[in-house]
């Protein structure tokens, strides 16, 4: 009788943490954000759209280092992105990059 091989084990989800982490807006001077979007890698995170935005919360990351970008739409046609690392919900240093 031939006996069927083990099954491999399950890899457990990534450990989550469960800190939110707090993205404050750079608001350009005499103007105001009204849609942001964030994402890890090519995955988008979060949307928010609203009159006046100035700080956003990401939940449910996992651990680890990773990179976010943040794209903040003043008014349509205009875009400001910047990305941030961010190590187990921690936020390192941001940088900025105008388009």
């Amino acid at each position: 009788t031939a006996v069927a091989p083990p099954a491999p084990p399950k890899s457990s989800p990534p450990a989550l943490c469960h800190a939110a982490v707090r993205l404050t807006l750079h608001v350009p001077k005499h103007q105001r954000i009204i849609k942001v979007t964030v994402y890890r890698g090519r995955h988008r995170l979060l949307v928010r759209r609203g009159r006046h935005l100035r700080r956003v919360s990401v939940r449910h990351l996992a651990t680890g280092r990773f990179r976010l970008r943040l794209v903040e739409i003043p008014r349509p046609g205009h875009r400001f992105t910047r990305t941030i690392r961010v190590r187990n919900c921690h936020q390192l240093t941001p940088s900025r990059r105008r388009r």
